[in-house]
């Protein structure tokens, strides 16, 4: 049988090729750490012994870019059961995408047969609760506004015999203390709640960061 190619040991720039530094580059650029961008470009590449360098896998970049975030990125399944009721809260900035995901997520657990439902803390900005509308309208799943924290205690109430209700958020700046300690009071006496940090994966990840450390209140 023949004998396996050992993997080379690398230590720098030069054992990757023109066209993988040229990835790593794009990487950085974006504000990605440096030491994370050279974990996925390794993971990225194979070792082409024509020019003795890390080379990307791929003729299409891309195809080998994925390759190597699919590596490096691990997924937490929230796990639903059909016997307690579960409450889902997506808090971050805004324009990130929260009440998209809340549809989204809504139909996924509902084509799992789950009994879902949503409300809403966003009655603020404009058009929030009409978009909310036009998607469970599609879904056929029960939707509540809740302008107070108070509200909000009765919506749950009034969805208790569901499985799943998720909660969505009006975005917030992490800069903007008040409003952030304002969402607090809504969510902190909730039973059997989840939060997740919902950001862009564009971001760059020093805001990341500095978000989840805000909205970590």
């Amino acid at each position: 049988a023949p004998v396996p190619t050992p993997k080379p040991q690398y230590q720098n720039n030069e054992d990757f090729s023109l066209r993988a530094m040229n990835l790593a580059t794009k990487l950085i650029n974006t504000g990605i750490d440096q030491d994370i961008a050279k974990k996925i470009l390794e993971d990225s590449c194979g070792f082409d012994i024509n020019i003795n360098r890390l080379d990307l896998k791929y003729e299409d970049d891309l195809s080998s870019l994925i390759e190597g975030l699919s590596k490096n990125i691990s997924l937490k399944a929230i796990n639903f059961s059909k016997s307690i009721l579960s409450i889902l809260a997506l808090v971050g900035p805004t324009g990130v995408g929260k009440t998209t995901t809340i549809a989204k997520l809504s139909y996924l657990y509902k084509s799992q047969g789950f009994k879902t439902g949503i409300i809403t803390l966003d009655s603020y900005r404009t058009g929030a609760v009409q978009q909310l509308q036009s998607y469970v309208s599609l879904l056929e799943v029960p939707l509540r506004v809740a302008d107070t924290p108070q509200k909000l205690r009765e919506c749950i109430g009034e969805l208790s015999g569901l499985d799943i209700i998720f909660i969505d958020t009006a975005g917030r700046s992490q800069y903007d203390s008040m409003r952030l300690k304002e969402l607090k009071h809504y969510l902190e006496h909730v039973p059997s709640l989840e939060i997740a940090l919902t950001v862009s994966t564009t971001t760059d990840e020093r805001i990341i960061l500095d978000s989840a450390k805000k909205f970590g209140e």
